[in-house]
């Protein structure tokens, strides 16, 4: 996964103070709630990515010129676009 987790794929395999170590000693990096980059990890635009589809879950799509990168479109993808799938939302 590009060397991101989600909280609750961590806890899968780790007990919740498992986790809390890892974060404690700085093994593993908060990147935004519930979501980690493992420590040692390359940091890439593609890793970023992978941790804003962990944090925003089902129902959301990267977009703009977010997606058009995605497509290797001759575009700057920063700052990242995030849309979402569900009406009203």
């Amino acid at each position: 996964q590009l060397g991101v987790v989600r909280r609750d794929q961590a806890l899968r395999w780790l007990s919740p103070q498992q986790v809390q170590r890892r974060v404690d000693s700085r093994s593993w990096e908060s990147l935004l709630p519930r979501v980690y980059r493992i420590e040692g990890t390359p940091r890439t635009w593609l890793q970023k990515l992978k941790a804003l589809s962990l944090w925003a879950g089902r129902g959301y799509a990267f977009s703009y010129e977010t997606a058009a990168a995605l497509f290797k479109l001759d575009v700057k993808p920063e700052p990242l676009g995030l849309g979402s799938l569900l009406r009203g939302i």
